[in-house]
């Protein structure tokens, strides 16, 4: 599976200059918030062509993309005439010739999945009930400052037979780009079977014992 998606990462690549200076059609993706860039990602799983506006390592560019519902299926540069290729989860013979940071102005190619939350949460929503149908993906976005050393924490987890996590919770920067901005983490869960539970999360400090600086949670119901 592993051998097929960086294969068809690396043949969408080699055809991926034809398809969009052909007049293909591009649908801007519905970004959270503003992102660092100079256009949507693409919705619906398509490729789109995207220029970065301010300086930004790789797993920064992943984590925004991501932030504004793009799961990249690839990334792609050209240098030299050449591509240069990003297939997440591919062997890193696949992805080293790929930058390890994009610069203010560079265009870039992303192909992103399908996947989409259902439902996207932040700060508003803090004490809400929520309703599900099985089979629902839910994200929730709150604003952290990992520079002051607190970061969102699940409370308790949601019961496992009705809501799971998908993937690992993730911070992306404020894409302000100024030092001590405070950014956004983020978490995915995905509504299994019908019950009811919980997202609970705490905005603390690790290394303090102390009662968290706030608080955030809503209960689900999923049908």
């Amino acid at each position: 599976m592993l051998r097929r998606t960086w294969r068809a990462g690396l043949l969408a690549g080699a055809l991926l200059m034809a398809s969009v200076t052909s007049g293909s059609a591009q649908t801007p993706g519905n970004g959270f918030g503003p992102g660092p860039f100079r256009a949507s990602p693409p919705s619906g799983g398509g490729v789109g062509l995207m220029v970065v506006d301010r300086d930004q390592d790789r797993d920064q560019l992943l984590a925004n993309l991501r932030l504004q519902e793009c799961e990249p299926r690839f990334l792609g540069v050209t240098s030299g005439g050449q591509w240069r290729m990003y297939v997440p989860g591919a062997p890193d013979f696949v992805n080293r010739a790929f930058p390890t940071a994009l610069g203010v102005g560079e265009p870039f190619f992303v192909a992103c999945t399908g996947a989409r939350p259902d439902v996207r949460l932040d700060e508003s929503d803090n004490g809400a009930a929520v309703t599900l149908q099985a089979g629902d993906r839910v994200r929730v976005v709150l604003e952290s400052n990992a520079s002051t050393g607190f970061a969102w924490v699940e409370a308790s987890a949601p019961a496992a037979a009705v809501l799971v996590p998908v993937g690992e919770p993730f911070y992306v920067a404020s894409s302000s780009g100024l030092l001590g901005a405070p950014g956004h983490q983020v978490f995915d869960y995905q509504a299994v079977a019908a019950g009811t539970t919980s997202v609970s999360l705490d905005y603390e400090r690790a290394f303090e014992s102390v009662p968290p600086a706030s608080t955030w949670s809503v209960n689900v119901t999923v049908q």
